[in-house]
């Protein structure tokens, strides 16, 4: 009053004048407070209380004068409005004519499925809706005095509005002799036990239950507070709930105890379709990735797959549509009819169907992979290739033809042997194609033979057919040991982990490496036979004659020991290579391929005859020592 009176409304310097001169007054004790006849100051009125507690203000906020009033108003008005209301609720934060709405909406969206704010918590503990941290209200007294006004109506009679509220001069409230609540709270209630499945709320045009909690922040919030009247559920459908128990794999006798209001059951229920939400998750994301396949092949065909998807989405909307039922209560405002549940049996009968996909896929699939990286390591000829392909064919079209889940153990027990005969046939073409210790010995000492030295350094003569060695050289280094594997490690991988062998890189019809060894080491023979014939041919040339006069007489001794004896030198010193060196040195080397002299044979085709054969070979000769000197030239064939 002092405000409008001295201040004037807008001007803020005038304002605080005003407040500082009450400030003044109020610490010199000069303003007093008339209640009930007895006059009094506020400091009088405050002794012994702690302002700032009952204010709800913090210590670094600043006290207003009007906070001192409203505290001095409360400490005067609490015992006449306790008289007319000793059950009104007593709420932790403070709560105002302006934040009273704001606090319920908040505390209705938390109804809702929205997390619950502080302020929220608040109003429903206050209003005894809590249990712990869990929202019930079969507890709380204000929940109690509604039910039981309720429960006062007749059989199918609903209590309307106009029967809880009463007021004059625009102010409405609960009066039960007791609360006095006014009707935020009495929405806030009521909204809770049609939450835990009590009651329904009928709105304008609508009706609000366990199921439809959404409407409580999707309709305006007048509309909720001016709600038409409140009812109670439908009895509960005993059949409708004993064909959901059986659609879901329950025991239908339990609904028995649900009728009784056994909980129990009930959360026998929600526990069920929790796992059927994860489930249907699960299997609907490997049916989106492409987990459905055997060997590439697809185990649902693409009309099926679409078909699985919707039919997946419908039972997952279908369960997840039956979470807010968690209570006997919510149960009786349960809405789903018998045609419901029994559509939804080939639902469930499709989500096993990928299940059983699924389970067979991930079961198979290690013998699967594994059989097709044998297969590819194996050369296609191989007997076992084509015995694998047409038990994998036969065995994916036989589930395909009859989908018997039951089979899969005969499934595993055929891939397995085919699994068994495979490690047995790369053993054994693996024991074939490497050498063991005792042929890895062999090898080493092949190696470091005096033949083959023999040989490296009769190859640094140009007239000496080098490429016959280095042939030779590569056969034994493609010659490779390995006796490290086990079948274990073959069980495991389809290929050798210590020397990578594949067979389908090798000839089938391959001598073993061990032959080979042996056949490389009659081999050198050959090859220093015919090398010290060609140098015996080659030194023999009367052309070669004259150059032995111009060596010195211990090089030309060398050589003619060599010639008399038909054997080399032992051992084969570099003199030695450097004294035939010089004695060929007049001698032109002309490398001939195998090939070049093939092709120029079937010039012409054939069959032809002896003297055509004879006239082609001479035309290769005569083109390959055209331009020089004939009498000096020496052929080398490779």
């Amino acid at each position: 009053a002092l405000e409008r009176r001295f201040g004037g409304i807008g001007y803020g310097w005038e304002q605080d004048m005003v407040r500082l001169i009450l400030a003044a007054l109020f610490r010199a004790g000069e303003i007093e407070v008339t209640y009930q006849g007895k006059n009094r100051t506020l400091q009088d009125w405050l002794k012994g209380i702690n302002l700032r507690e009952r204010a709800h203000i913090d210590s670094n906020s600043t006290v207003a004068f009007r906070d001192v009033i409203n505290v001095v108003a409360g400490l005067c008005l609490a015992p006449h409005f306790a008289n007319q209301a000793p059950e009104y609720p007593a709420f932790s934060v403070l709560i105002t004519e302006t934040n009273r709405r704001p606090a319920v909406q908040s505390a209705l969206r938390a109804l809702a499925g929205a997390p619950r704010a502080r302020d929220a918590t608040a109003v429903m503990d206050a209003l005894e809706l809590l249990d712990g941290d869990r929202i019930d209200p079969s507890k709380s007294r204000y929940a109690k005095a509604l039910l039981s006004r309720l429960a006062a109506k007749g059989d199918g009679q609903v209590l309307n509005r106009s029967e809880l509220f009463t007021g004059g001069q625009g102010v409405e409230y609960f009066d039960d002799g007791k609360t006095r609540l006014e009707p935020d709270w009495v929405l806030m209630v009521l909204a809770s036990l049609a939450y835990s499945g009590d009651i329904v709320l009928a709105i304008t045009g609508d009706k609000i239950d366990s199921g439809r909690l959404a409407l409580l922040t999707e309709r305006p919030f007048d509309d909720l507070v001016s709600f038409k009247h409140i009812e109670r559920p439908k009895a509960l459908s005993v059949a409708v709930l004993r064909s959901l128990f059986e659609l879901l794999g329950l025991p239908p006798g339990h609904v028995q105890g649900v009728s009784q209001g056994d909980d129990a059951p009930v959360i026998a229920l929600q526990s069920r379709l929790t796992t059927l939400v994860n489930e249907l998750l699960t299997t609907q994301t490997a049916l989106a990735g492409g987990g459905l396949s055997l060997w590439s092949q697809t185990l649902l065909t693409d009309a099926e797959i679409k078909d699985s998807r919707a039919r997946l989405e419908k039972l997952k909307a279908f369960s997840e549509g039956l979470s807010p039922y968690n209570s006997v209560g919510k149960l009786k405002n349960l809405r789903v009819t018998p045609e419901d549940i029994e559509s939804q049996k080939a639902n469930l009968s499709t989500l096993e169907l990928v299940k059983g996909l699924l389970k067979l896929s991930g079961d198979l699939s290690p013998w699967a992979n594994y059989l097709a990286q044998a297969e590819l390591a194996l050369p296609p000829s191989h007997p076992w290739v084509a015995l694998a392909r047409e038990a994998r064919s036969k065995l994916v079209s036989d589930f395909m033809a009859h989908r018997d889940f039951t089979k899969m153990p005969a499934m595993r027990q055929s891939l397995e042997k085919l699994k068994k005969d495979y490690v047995a046939a790369y053993i054994s073409l693996h024991t074939k194609a490497r050498l063991g210790v005792s042929e890895d010995k062999a090898k080493a000492g092949l190696t470091k033979d005096a033949r083959l030295v023999s040989l490296n350094r009769l190859a640094t003569i140009d007239l000496m057919p080098s490429g016959q060695l280095t042939e030779f050289q590569d056969r034994m280094a493609g010659l490779k040991s390995c006796y490290q594997l086990t079948e274990s490690e073959l069980a495991t991988s389809p290929v050798c982990p210590h020397c990578q062998f594949r067979p389908v890189n090798e000839t089938l019809g391959f001598a073993s490496a061990a032959n080979q060894l042996t056949g490389l080491d009659s081999k050198l023979d050959e090859l220093l036979a015919g090398w010290t014939q060609t140098l015996l041919d080659n030194l023999d040339d009367p052309i070669i004659h004259g150059n032995l006069e111009l060596l010195k007489s211990a090089d030309r001794k060398q050589i003619e020991t060599f010639t008399a004896a038909k054997a080399l030198p032992e051992p084969l010193t570099v003199e030695f290579i450097a004294a035939v060196r010089d004695a060929l040195s007049g001698l032109t080397k002309e490398i001939v391929k195998v090939a070049d002299i093939q092709t120029a044979l079937l010039a012409g085709g054939s069959p032809t005859t002896p003297d055509e054969l004879k006239a082609r070979f001479d035309k290769f000769i005569a083109e390959r020592t055209r331009g020089k000197d004939a009498s000096k030239l020496r052929f080398i064939v490779e």
